[in-house]
């Protein structure tokens, strides 16, 4: 797995699709009455959105993507992901 630090030069377009899918499923479930507790996440893309959110994390600001924490979970592709009850 490739290191993306804070301010790397790489774009952020393949990030865009997994937030899509995401948003849409959160807005699926929200409109079910379902608030999910969290954005799990593969940990290459836990560490792009981390090194995105780097000065609001490093004031002690928990990493919130759609209004949801999210967690690095290694057995997701990069490509996916999962919410969490």
């Amino acid at each position: 797995m490739s290191s993306i630090s804070e301010g790397s030069s790489i774009s952020d377009g393949w990030l865009c699709p997994i937030l899509d899918r995401a948003a849409a499923l959160l807005l699926a479930w929200e409109q079910n009455g379902l608030h999910p507790s969290e954005l799990r996440v593969h940990p290459e893309v836990y560490e792009r959105l981390a090194g995105l959110r780097a000065r609001e994390m490093r004031a002690g600001v928990p990493l919130l993507v759609l209004g949801t924490d999210v967690v690095a979970d290694a057995d997701l592709t990069r490509d996916g992901f999962a919410l969490t009850p």
